[in-house]
């Protein structure tokens, strides 16, 4: 359950940045 929270809480902080810049990978 620990590694879903960690990937979770780091694709949701990516996702965040990803918004923040506006930009599309």
């Amino acid at each position: 359950a620990l590694k879903v929270q960690i990937v979770g809480g780091f694709d949701r902080k990516l996702t965040a940045w990803l918004r923040r810049h506006g930009s599309h990978v």
